[in-house]
């Protein structure tokens, strides 16, 4: 072991150095399996940072007080520069000038600022422009209302042999017959085919399950058309677009 700890071997250490003495006291601290609290401890004692009662020797100390300050700086680092990004973009909807109090609101998927007070959220423009242009907002404050949708996700059937393409045309069509407002995604060719004979030409298929979560996230009505196949293969992307999006949900529906 080095004079670098592992954030396992900081968080056993701290824990010592807090008193605690017993594996299954400690285990329980940090959340691991008593096994391998152990296997830490013996580790952590061979270097000589603990006793053979699990006290904090002083050169455990020094290494854990080194290792808590670089944690320090890394976190004061992250702040830092979280700090700097916030400067929102947004869009005027009317003139503004550089240092007017605005207030931010979400329309079409995209952030605006007005002069007048449309929520309760607000900033100060960092940019003089004329409606229409962009501005940043700092100093932002308050909350930015956005009315989360839910992501449909239609799947078609394989291209197969015996497969009846007018069928499938014409059930897709029935299917999207109340969704003339949303965003179209299309996951392959035969989604692409499909949408195009119903009458949407300007389908998006340019990672159509992740641009159709952040659409859904805006405030967009989302829709992704996908074969069967297409999309079993893409679905392991689900999981994470549930991490990512924890507030969208998905519809699947079956043409």
């Amino acid at each position: 072991m080095t004079s670098s700890l592992t954030d396992t071997e900081i968080r056993i250490l701290s824990t010592v150095y807090d008193g605690k003495s017993r594996p299954a006291e400690i285990a329980r601290t940090v959340g691991m399996s008593l096994q391998g609290t152990i296997y830490h401890l013996r580790n952590i004692q061979k270097a000589g940072l603990i006793d053979e009662n699990h006290r904090i020797t002083t050169k455990g100390y020094e290494i854990l007080y080194e290792s808590l300050r670089a944690i320090r700086d890394r976190i004061g680092k992250t702040l830092s520069e979280l700090e700097g990004t916030r400067t929102w973009e947004a869009l005027c909807s009317s003139d503004v000038r550089q240092g007017d109090d605005v207030y931010l609101y979400m329309d079409g998927g995209y952030l605006h600022c007005s002069r007048t007070r449309v929520s309760s959220a607000r900033g100060r423009s960092t940019l003089t422009g004329a409606g229409g242009s962009v501005t940043g907002v700092e100093e932002v404050s308050g909350i930015v209302e956005v009315d989360i949708r839910t992501v449909q996700i239609i799947i078609l059937p394989d291209p197969d042999r015996g497969c009846r393409l007018e069928n499938i045309v014409e059930g897709t069509a029935a299917v999207m017959k109340n969704m003339h407002d949303y965003e179209v995604f299309v996951l392959g060719e035969m989604a692409l085919y499909v949408v195009r004979q119903i009458g949407i030409t300007e389908p998006s298929s340019f990672a159509p399950l992740e641009a159709a979560y952040d659409a859904a996230s805006r405030g967009l009505r989302s829709v992704v058309v996908s074969s069967r196949r297409r999309f079993l293969y893409e679905s392991r992307k689900l999981e994470e677009l549930a991490r990512k999006y924890p507030v969208v949900k998905n519809y699947l529906l079956s043409v």
